[in-house]
């Protein structure tokens, strides 16, 4: 490569992939180990191939996540070579974020210009949940990428009338489904209006084309699917989140039909899961809620403003519009209907708002004609106050407006002066970028869930990093690791948020969730923590987190198994020592019970979760004290 191809080649996008991963890095350390549930599941896989290629969450492979597996393949393999700390647990999905900046930027450039590429990648840069997810081991991130992966592998076939990059996007839209399952699905229909509306090639061959992408398309997307579903139950993990140990259902029920019904799968799960407080009710203006549209919408009332300007002012780039159209829409639908979805599934939307405004700007910029530059500034101006005054913040969002404005009228008053021209453009991209880039950095200034990430300069007000996967009472942990003789796994939990997601990264080893995710799942039944106690694979239970009060495990444990007395583990209490059965335990299994749901407790380290630990090795009345 000479110096002349050095010179054209365009720094911009490498500087704004680099600050996005600077917003999905920074300070990532004092994020903890952030969801502690897909953090724990990269331990386990990164532990065994059978863990690795079945998704398993625990180490002992007894059941698997709620999601597919590409995404935390990525994770185990990057907590297997560089180790586990919150980068490496990041690094995937900081990654893809960087790489879906560059991607934008490619996409947008053949079609609406370098200046149209440029604003696109610097406006998904800026997007605040964009920002946000990609500090956290979601899969979301990942998927995006493929996406637009997919979305330049189908430019190209469309342009080069190749069949083989044809099925290559539908073989990425099935990774994708391997990533997130249906949440793929929703560019799809994007994809067709662009093969439709710029296709060169007779319908026959159109076709056959079309036919070949979709083989494809749902072979690769069902391909793991029908491995694991093929595979004996007694041979892998339980598919978590599944009322009936199926991939399939999984992805129709659960990841697919359950999250626009809000109805998730068991009763325990749909009671939880279909009351959330962080998506807004359901309607058409959902997206402009005070809870979301911080989020994603600061530029989404632009972006359609600029689908109408593009497609009336540039119509030669019609199947272009459509595609980004496309993309945008049909979400907007689905998100503004959906019963349940955590708000950043939301950065779905953004490749579509960024295209559409960045090239919308580009072409406002080209042609100044007042009425659409009016038009334009009232809708952009207008959405960022109305945002930050609804968010509690009017006065920056009147200032935003004010820069916007000032901006409009230099470009308006001076339209042939080349410096008036570029301190306009700077004005009008403060204007429209300021507040929503100082949301963008909130994650990495001042913290936020991991479980359930957003972006709010509300963040700032108290300690908000992420604190789950919190280590167990230590006293507690060591007393199971040292008494629990040859049994398969430290202890059995209802659920992986009652604990156990926090005991396997605590102690790298098999911890039982029965219950999976939510403690809803049937994976094991009475009839199975019998048997397992029979053959000496569990000893231990520990009771107290939020997800067994009515569990019948649970229940049968309370039962049949011997309480053991906090003093027999606990150094710090004062307590008498003595022997323990399940009928001497009552009132303190009972006191236990009504601590765990409460969720107090204080150990000599700090708060934590207060447990009732049991012993099933009811002929082992006399364990030492520790």
């Amino acid at each position: 490569m000479n110096l002349f191809s050095l010179r054209r080649i365009d720094p911009l996008p490498a500087a704004l992939a680099f600050a996005a991963l600077l917003l999905s890095l920074l300070r990532i350390d004092k994020s903890g180990y952030l969801n502690a549930y897909y953090t724990a599941a990269a331990v386990s896989m990164s532990q065994s191939f059978h863990n690795f290629l079945y998704n398993a969450f625990d180490p002992g492979g007894f059941i698997s996540i709620d999601k597919p597996p590409v995404a935390f393949w990525l994770q185990a393999i990057s907590v297997k070579l560089l180790g586990l700390h919150a980068w490496s647990l990041a690094l995937p999905s900081a990654l893809a974020f960087a790489g879906s900046v560059a991607l934008l930027y490619v996409l947008v450039r053949p079609s609406f210009g370098l200046a149209a590429a440029r604003l696109s990648a610097l406006i998904l840069t800026l997007t605040p949940i964009a920002a946000a997810v990609s500090r956290t081991n979601n899969a979301d991130s990942v998927l995006l990428f493929c996406l637009l992966l997919a979305t330049l592998a189908l430019q190209r076939a469309v342009r080069t009338e190749s069949t083989l990059r044809l099925c290559a996007a539908a073989a990425l839209v099935g990774v994708g489904f391997n990533v997130k399952m249906m949440q793929a699905y929703l560019v799809l229909p994007a994809f067709a209006l662009f093969v439709l509306t710029a296709r060169t090639l007779p319908w026959r061959r159109l076709l056959k084309q079309s036919a070949a992408a979709l083989a494809v398309l749902v072979a690769v997307s069902l391909s793991w699917a029908t491995f694991v579903d093929a595979t004996p139950a007694d041979q892998r993990p339980y598919v978590g989140s599944s009322m009936h140990n199926s991939v399939l259902e999984l992805a129709l029920g659960y990841n697919g039909i359950g999250r626009l019904t809000g109805q998730m799968g068991g009763s325990a799960s749909a009671a939880v899961l279909s009351s959330s407080s962080e998506d807004g009710p359901p309607g058409p203006l959902r997206l402009l809620d005070v809870k979301l549209a911080g989020q994603i919408s600061w530029l989404l009332p632009f972006a359609l403003f600029g689908a109408v300007l593009l497609g009336v002012r540039r119509p030669k780039l019609r199947a272009d519009v459509l595609l980004w159209a496309g993309w945008l829409l049909p979400m907007i639908v689905v998100f503004s209907a959906a019963g349940f979805f955590h708000r950043y599934y939301l950065v779905m939307l953004a490749p579509g708002i960024a295209a559409l405004a960045g090239a919308a700007i580009a072409e406002l910029c080209r042609n100044r004609q007042p009425a659409w530059l009016l038009a334009g500034g009232a809708v952009a101006f207008g959405t960022a106050a109305y945002i930050a005054g609804t968010d509690g913040l009017p006065r920056l969002g009147l200032a935003a407006a004010a820069l916007g404005a000032s901006g409009l009228l230099l470009a308006l008053a001076l339209p042939q002066a080349r410096a008036a021209s570029k301190a306009a453009l700077a004005l009008c991209l403060a204007g429209v970028l300021a507040a929503p880039g100082f949301w963008s950095l909130t994650p990495a200034l001042y913290g936020g869930s991991a479980r359930q990430p957003y972006a709010s300069p509300y963040l700032a007000d108290g300690d908000s990093w992420s604190r789950d996967g919190e280590p167990l009472d230590a006293a507690l942990v060591h007393y199971l690791l040292r008494h629990r003789g040859d049994a398969k796994y430290v202890a059995a939990i209802p659920s992986s948020n009652s604990g156990a997601d926090s005991l396997i990264i605590q102690t790298r080893e098999p911890v039982l969730a029965w219950g999976g995710f939510k403690g809803a799942d049937p994976a094991l039944g009475v009839d199975g923590i019998r048997r397992m106690a029979a053959t000496g694979q569990v000893r231990y239970v520990l009771l107290g987190g939020s997800h067994d009060s009515a569990d019948a495990v649970a229940s049968w444990v309370r039962q049949h198994a011997a309480v053991v007395p906090r003093s027999r583990w606990d150094v710090m209490s004062r307590g008498e020592a003595s022997g323990f059965s399940a009928a001497a335990g009552a009132e303190a299994e009972q006191a236990g019970t009504v601590a765990g749901m409460l969720g107090r407790a204080v150990d000599l380290l700090g708060l934590h979760r207060s447990y009732t630990l049991y012993d099933l090795d009811k002929g082992d009345s006399s364990v030492e004290n520790s």
